[in-house]
């Protein structure tokens, strides 16, 4: 979907070609994330960006034995040298090698343009966060809640290759959105896609006109006010 998925494969295929000189196989998985969090927090509506998140995880076969290691860095020549420092706690790995993928780049099966884009604007998930916190406070009657709740969108590139094949990369997006009522009654939302955002706006809504007018507390569920053995696990 953009430039950095490029970016993604490049690193995936270097990663192959510097570690495959002193390995019998090796798997090679690049990630790279953007994030855009809005957290409600009383009044307060916090905001919680992630930008060019890498992530690399590598899998070697030497010998029969395997090795697996991670590192956030992009550059090869670090992968290696975390490859090789994990290489003495290599166990026997029971695999001949890994498995090859066929050469694919799916960029729309599981990422939707418009969550893609809205990582990019901030301002808009914000107003997401703010719709569902009023429209929370607004619903039903007595006094609002305390109302916990938070609103976000990613974007994810992933590229995998194994020693022998070509890179298999992939894209995906995802929305959600939680709320919580007084530290008890909650819901969430979640989605690859997203063709309307009012369940976003709703959640709150939805969830506090939905609750009994009266709850059961314990001491009456148990016919009356006393003492309840509890054991916490």
């Amino acid at each position: 979907m953009d430039a950095r998925m490029d970016e993604v494969c490049a690193l995936a295929e270097a990663l192959r070609g510097r570690l495959m000189t002193a390995l019998d196989d090796v798997e090679v998985s690049v990630e790279c994330a953007d994030r855009t969090r809005y957290v409600v927090e009383g009044d307060a509506i916090v905001a919680e960006l992630e930008r060019d998140a890498w992530r690399i995880a590598l899998r070697a076969l030497r010998g029969g034995r395997l090795a697996t290691a991670a590192t956030s860095s992009r550059e090869p020549g670090v992968g290696g040298a975390v490859l090789s420092r994990a290489s003495a706690g290599a166990e026997p790995g029971g695999l001949p090698g890994f498995a090859v993928a066929e050469a694919a780049r799916d960029v729309s099966r599981n990422a939707d343009a418009g969550v893609w884009s809205l990582v990019d604007r901030p301002a808009e998930v914000r107003a997401l966060a703010a719709a569902l916190a009023s429209r929370t406070r607004d619903a039903g009657a007595g006094a609002a809640p305390v109302l916990e709740a938070e609103v976000g969108v990613g974007r994810l590139r992933r590229a995998v290759v194994t020693g022998r094949g070509a890179v298999s990369a992939s894209a995906s997006t995802g929305l959600d959105a939680f709320a919580m009522l007084d530290g008890n009654d909650w819901d969430a939302w979640s989605a690859t896609h997203a063709p309307s955002l009012e369940p976003v706006k709703a959640l709150g809504e939805v969830l506090r006109r939905g609750l009994p007018e009266a709850q059961t507390h314990c001491g009456e569920f148990f016919g009356g006010p006393q003492e309840v053995t509890v054991v916490l696990h």
